[in-house]
């Protein structure tokens, strides 16, 4: 919608859309990072883990509060709803981070994690490996 001519049903469209990717995202996606986050660390670190994420979360919201605007405003850089091609580009960096390094955690407990990445196994064979000795009852 940002590279055709501009117009006031464009811009109710695009609005439009912003408020529907923002709901989407927030009763979806969005919310998985906080059980990544208390899932992935080892439980000897994860305090720190979950601050030290938390600190970058904050970092990077004061980040994009600064962006954000000069991007959109008029007076500004007048990207308008150019914008999302630069969001874009960070979310296929961050997608490609994520579908090579960000595990599957589901069905191990926090002792078995621990062993997977004390083992050092790549994040992309977690569900290949068999732990020895996993008790089938303990989920």
């Amino acid at each position: 919608m940002a590279c055709v001519p501009q117009n006031n049903a464009i811009r109710y469209t695009i609005g439009s859309f912003m408020i529907l990717i923002n709901f989407f995202y927030n009763t979806s996606y969005g919310p998985l990072c906080y059980t990544i986050a208390g899932e992935l660390p080892s439980s000897r670190i994860r305090t720190r883990s979950l601050v030290m994420g938390r600190a970058v979360y904050s970092v990077c919201g004061i980040i994009t509060g600064q962006l954000m605007p000069r991007m959109l405003d008029p007076a500004g850089w007048n990207l308008g709803a150019k914008t999302a091609f630069f969001w874009l580009g960070t979310n296929i960096i961050c997608t490609t981070w994520c579908y090579f390094r960000l595990p599957e955690t589901g069905g191990f407990s926090f002792a078995e994690l621990d062993i997977l990445f004390a083992n050092k196994v790549p994040t992309r064979k977690f569900k290949k490996v068999k732990i020895q000795g996993k008790n089938p009852h303990c989920h």
